[in-house]
């Protein structure tokens, strides 16, 4: 289960990317915004230890991987959070 949180002032950028979440086969669960506006791009998991998903998504994606810290209460295991990046690179 993953969402996508969009942290930048552009509209959709969470949509793209949840587009090819889906189309590689991830549940995408929910989509929004992060108050907080990031520079880079990012996957926040909240497994016990990174799986294929989270590798996968990584590598097509070509971000940086964080494990989540332990208070997250959501129903998503992995977050992707859109950053500044995808302004300039989009998928």
């Amino acid at each position: 289960k993953i969402e996508v949180l969009n942290s930048t002032p552009v509209i959709g950028l969470a949509g793209g990317v949840a587009r090819v979440v889906s189309n590689l086969g991830g549940e995408v669960i929910e989509l929004g915004n992060l108050d907080e506006e990031k520079e880079i791009t990012y996957i926040e998991h909240f497994l016990e230890e990174e799986n294929y998903t989270v590798k996968r998504l990584a590598q097509v994606l070509g971000c940086q991987v964080e494990k989540g810290a332990g208070e997250y209460q959501g129903r998503a295991e992995i977050r992707i959070v859109v950053g500044k990046d995808r302004i300039i690179e989009p998928l």
